[in-house]
């Protein structure tokens, strides 16, 4: 799933259902294995909101063993997704350390997308790993939210795409909706944390 940012001027597609392209995942996923996300011991990929499988299939070029879930799995799938509700979910195993690695669904005030990351965090907190999210541009940029982004103590970096996301799933027209996105990174393991807030705590991928 997505973040449909011009719903003024489309309408919203159901169930959040906005395709993420590899083009938009893919740095990211290379910024996490370049930082040592992905090789931390016993970590569990996941992809949350996976809709048809497009993130899950670039997270499954890193590990086959990356899970994907979606409340509403997509009946076409370009990489297999089992039905979860993550918001109600303690992850893949319940014990290991969590890879948290999506587009999550917006919805109205941004309620879902502030659930997920309420909820992503208090997984890793409990149990280790790290939570990425792509989300738009201007997320952050309400004072309210600062205490789950750049203020909370396992915020780590803040990398944006250099070229506007088109979703999959939608026409590929000239004036078809897109929209600039921005990666948000928390990790769990301090000595990470630190480093990536010192080298790469904001950046253009």
């Amino acid at each position: 799933m997505s973040l449909h940012t011009k719903a003024s001027a489309y309408p919203r597609m159901r169930n959040e259902a906005y395709y993420t392209p590899p083009s938009a995942s893919a740095p990211m996923l290379g910024f996490c294995a370049r930082n040592g996300l992905l090789s931390l011991r016993s970590i569990e990929l996941c992809e949350p909101a996976a809709g048809a499988g497009h993130i899950a299939k670039v997270l499954r070029q890193a590990d086959p063993r990356a899970l994907a879930t979606d409340l509403h799995p997509a009946k076409v799938q370009v990489s297999p997704v089992a039905q979860l509700d993550f918001l109600k979910s303690s992850g893949p195993s319940g014990r290991h350390p969590l890879g948290l690695f999506t587009n999550p669904p917006y919805g109205q005030q941004s309620e879902l997308a502030l659930a997920f990351i309420r909820h992503g965090l208090d997984l890793i907190l409990a149990r280790g790993g790290f939570l990425c999210l792509l989300l738009p541009f201007e997320f952050d940029s309400r004072k309210s939210r600062a205490e789950l982004l750049s203020d909370h103590p396992l915020y780590a970096s803040r990398q944006t795409l250099g070229t506007r996301v088109r979703w999959i799933n939608l026409a590929q027209k000239k004036h078809s909706p897109m929209g600039h996105h921005t990666w948000h990174l928390w990790v769990e393991d301090t000595m990470i944390r630190r480093r990536i807030r010192q080298h790469d705590a904001w950046g253009v991928l």
